[in-house]
């Protein structure tokens, strides 16, 4: 169900996508595939320096 339409002005600060690929394999098993991308617009702050957007 979407959420109601809002005349709020907002901005795209995160983006974070999972793939999950499951392939059958020829002895019967299976083999499982994930990656994910978390990607910012904004640099951020670590204690170990300054990740870049």
């Amino acid at each position: 169900m979407p959420l109601p339409l809002q005349d709020v002005e907002r901005e795209l600060t995160h983006t974070r996508r999972v793939r999950f690929e499951g392939y059958k394999r020829a002895d019967g098993l299976w083999d499982i595939e994930a990656h994910l991308s978390d990607v910012k617009n904004h640099d951020y702050h670590l204690k170990t320096g300054v990740r870049r957007a």
